[in-house]
């Protein structure tokens, strides 16, 4: 049912579901950071912000991916992008899948690939790709799940 939607939208929908999703876990209430001002001193909106929300003191992040096959390496392959490191505390993952949505507290070591020169204005990625020539979606999801397991936080089933 995400897949349809721009970019923009499903990303949406996954940092409110992520957060309702923390919030219920911890039992904390999570909030909005200030988006701060421009260089001319315009208030930005809140989709400028640095990162998405606060949970407690933590700067957290959500970052999103469809699980895609990836013609060039003939895999599929989930790819989470632009992510700025300095600019949060944790970082949420939510993988959707035509099963449902993952959801993972990254570890700051799996998957990371950085963009050289741009990675300060643009962000870095974190990749996760299924075996080769695999075309089974099924069977590419569940090798994506598997590497991606130990920082598993939910599964949102549709």
């Amino acid at each position: 049912p995400l897949a349809d939607l721009s970019g923009s939208e499903r990303g949406t929908i996954l940092e409110n579901v992520v957060r309702q999703v923390l919030e219920e876990i911890t039992g904390e209430k999570t909030y909005d950071p200030d988006s701060g001002t421009t260089l001319t001193g315009k208030k930005r909106a809140r989709n400028s912000a640095p990162f998405d929300f606060y949970l407690k003191s933590r700067k957290c992040e959500v970052k999103s991916a469809q699980l895609s096959w990836d013609k060039d390496k003939k895999c599929f392959k989930a790819q989470f992008q632009n992510i700025k490191r300095n600019e949060y505390d944790d970082l949420y993952l939510a993988l959707y899948t035509p099963s449902g949505v993952y959801i993972y507290k990254h570890d700051d070591k799996y998957g990371i690939s950085t963009t050289g020169k741009s990675q300060e204005s643009c962000g870095g990625y974190i990749q996760v790709f299924a075996p080769k020539n695999e075309q089974s979606i099924d069977v590419a999801k569940n090798v994506v799940l598997d590497k991606l397991k130990h920082m598993h936080v939910k599964t949102i089933k549709y």
